[in-house]
């Protein structure tokens, strides 16, 4: 694509016949440079063709040439500025400053006594400070730089930060030296201009940056001077072709935006479920995001390991999504819900309810799955109001639940880590025990299985009548550890609530719209809640948007004349919002064009080979999965499934030595939540696990 594409734009200025051909040169030059800048480019070289204070020009050539090849970042040199009078000032500047980057004072005097000779070359020379020779064998031609350029904007924000003036010879000048200064065996260098005009020279060196010196010559001496002082360990001939044929851009911008957003983040923002202090010694702000991969403002790429906190679906920048947006854009953003409704959420409500099992025929909108769950608290609250039956007002969760960070979401949860500090806020709600197979004290997932639903209709029994709704999360509890429920717990739930006159509350907001490798995790057992919650995935990973799914019965029980006071009085401003919807009837499109519940069921398979290997790992006590939800459980002593002292944070240590090889995802204690995007290949699966064994593999090595 053109956009893509750089071009090398080189002018070549001389009298009388081509340089080459024993022409005076007058100028040169060259940039880099898309397709939409090409103009400029060109008109800016024939600019400084003919307006040098060597002559005007009678020969002159423009070449342009795409660049294939990578393109390379380089950053600018630190800048001092010496101010001299008088030449011989200056050349003693320049003397210490080549001793101080670590060439001997005798190799400088050899390097001097040859300049008249240097002066001849159009080019640099190479200068070997071990043999105190010049060593690119090039003749007149000397070595030529090229294939380098600092864009204008970059140079400008670079020039107002360091006070220097927004000189075009400066630019091009400190670009070179950069370029020269990047490669391996270079010490430094020492140039001053052939142009008559120009006495100002520098020395440049890793050691030192650019030092502007302010006088090296005389005004109407034409004798300039380039000289890269090289250790003598370098390939002259790689050398060479480095500095004509590697293409680099010179960028300041990208470090300085860089350092000012993460000083940025640190003083203004508040990051969710995260402790500011670690965030401060680890900053990590992502700009940029392509398929299943993430990129920060440093340019590094991550795998997204998490699907963006589990819920994205097609990966990042999919074109029939980003249109769908665009296309619903171009008619609303929002407009609002309340006593009316608009067409995409209309049609959304349909194709949602084609979708979910069969009994959930209403949708209510909300914004996140943690409203999508209040909401459902809510709805069976008043749904026994509104029939006349207001005695039953109490909650059943599961232990170790987590539904929502609201206050009636964190109700009926139930992990301490995160609830807490709440304690007082929260209205009570039983607790009943889940099957954690894994630490349940039998390891049998039947035995376990049938002693957690014994438990649960004991506490049924007892306090049925009070009882509302029971809150589960289907299949997978999540946020817990991502404990997988053995077979035939969750419809044992749904037999015992029908049984007790209990409405059943299933959070399907990270397990719904394809991630467990059914369009929702219920499925699994062909269960058909009262109420349901969805979210995360229900857009793609795009906008947000939540539904509380509903049965015809709980419906009927708030349809009735406005006297009545049955009316449901619940919603936000951007319920419904078209955009979002929008790309929700989009994403629901792709799942069916193309598969993605089949094919996560597909790959689910052999992502479990792959995971098969973690579990030989000696410190990986468990690994759980189903469809693309993950745990890998770590424990300090895989016999006795002894977990590690929480203060050692090993969870937090394994991400972070991801986060070093490329793949981002947030630990949930010490078991390591992994939820690749639904579009993710086979081989990327395998290059995300691999990349999980070797964290785990190496932090877990190193003891404590």
């Amino acid at each position: 694509m053109r956009e893509e594409t750089y071009y090398s734009v080189r002018m070549r200025a001389s009298r009388n016949a081509p340089h080459e051909q024993g022409g005076k040169h007058i100028s040169g030059g060259e940039r880099l440079i898309t397709y939409g800048g090409l103009q400029e480019a060109v008109d800016g070289l024939l600019h400084k063709g003919f307006s040098h204070s060597r002559g005007i020009p009678d020969f002159m050539q423009i070449q342009l040439e795409s660049v294939n090849e990578p393109i390379e970042t380089i950053r600018p040199l630190p800048v001092a500025f010496h101010q001299t009078d008088t030449p011989e000032k200056g050349q003693a500047i320049a003397r210490k400053l080549l001793q101080k980057a670590g060439i001997p004072p005798h190799m400088i005097e050899k390097a001097y006594e040859n300049i008249a000779e240097y002066a001849d070359a159009r080019g640099a020379v190479l200068f070997d400070i071990r043999a105190g020779k010049r060593i690119d064998g090039r003749g007149n031609r000397g070595v030529r730089v090229s294939r380098v350029d600092w864009p204008s904007h970059d140079f400008q924000k670079w020039a107002f930060t360091h006070n220097m003036p927004e000189n075009s010879r400066i630019k091009e000048a400190h670009a070179i030296a950069a370029k020269v200064c990047a490669y391996p065996g270079i010490i430094a260098e020492l140039c001053w201009s052939d142009d008559p005009d120009y006495i100002t020279g520098y020395v440049a060196a890793k050691k030192l940056g650019y030092q502007r010196i302010a006088k090296m010559k005389n005004a109407g001496d034409e004798s300039g001077c380039r000289i890269f002082f090289t250790d003598g360990s370098i390939d002259t001939e790689s050398c060479i072709h480095f500095f004509g044929e590697a293409a680099c851009i010179h960028s300041a911008g990208g470090e300085m935006m860089k350092q000012s957003m993460i000083e940025k983040s640190k003083q203004h923002l508040w990051l969710p479920f995260t402790q500011m202090k670690d965030y401060d010694e680890d900053p990590l702000i992502i700009e940029s995001g392509n398929g299943i991969m993430l990129k920060d403002i440093s340019g590094k790429e991550y795998y997204d390991g998490f699907s963006s906190v589990w819920l994205n679906v097609h990966g990042h920048r999919k074109k029939e999504m980003d249109e769908a947006i665009q296309k619903q854009l171009e008619k609303i953003a929002h407009s609002t819900l309340l006593g009316m409704t608009n067409v995409p959420a209309t049609e959304l409500a349909e194709m949602l309810t084609g979708i979910t099992p069969e009994k959930l025929t209403r949708v209510f909108y909300s914004d996140s799955g943690a409203e999508a769950m209040e909401i459902a608290l809510k709805m069976a609250f008043q749904y026994w109001k509104n029939i006349g039956r207001p005695e039953k007002q109490t909650f059943i969760s599961m232990q170790n639940g987590y539904h929502g960070d609201t206050i009636g979401a964190v109700s009926v949860g139930s992990i301490e880590l995160f609830h807490h500090v709440y304690g007082p806020l929260m209205f009570e709600s039983y607790k009943a025990p889940i099957p954690y197979v894994y630490r349940s004290e039998s390891g049998a997932p039947v035995q376990c299985r049938d002693e957690c639903l014994h438990a649960l209709e004991q506490l049924l029994a007892k306090h049925h009548e009070e009882i509302a709704a029971l809150t589960i999360e289907s299949m997978v509890q999540g946020a817990s550890g991502m404990i997988v429920m053995p077979e035939g717990f969750l419809a044992g739930v749904r037999k015992l609530c029908t049984a007790y006159d209990v409405l059943m509350i299933v959070d399907e907001v990270a397990t719904g719209f394809g991630r467990t490798g059914k369009m929702f995790a219920c499925e699994h057992e062909n269960v058909q809640p009262d109420l349901m919650a969805a979210g995360k995935g229900i857009t793609g990973g795009y906008l947000p948007i939540a539904v509380t799914f509903a049965t015809e019965a709980i419906y009927e029980a708030f349809y009735d004349d406005y006297d009545k006071m049955k009316t449901f009085f619940h919603g936000h401003s951007y319920t419904g919002n078209q955009l979002g919807c929008a790309a929700a009837i989009e994403n629901l499109r792709l799942f069916e064009s193309e598969r993605i519940v089949e094919r996560v069921a597909e790959k689910s398979k052999t992502a479990a080979e792959f995971l098969h290997d973690l579990k030989q790992l000696p410190h990986v006590g468990d690994v759980r999965q189903l469809g693309f939800m993950c745990g890998i459980e770590l424990v300090q002593d895989k016999g006795t499934k002894q977990p590690y002292p929480p203060e050692k944070r090993m969870g937090y240590k394994v991400s972070l030595k991801m986060r070093e090889l490329g793949m981002l995802t947030r630990p949930l204690g010490d078991v390591i939540a992994f939820l690749p995007p639904l579009a993710s290949t086979t081989d990327q699966l395998q290059a995300m696990i691999s990349i999980m064994k070797e964290a785990i593999a190496e932090v877990t090595g190193r003891g404590f």
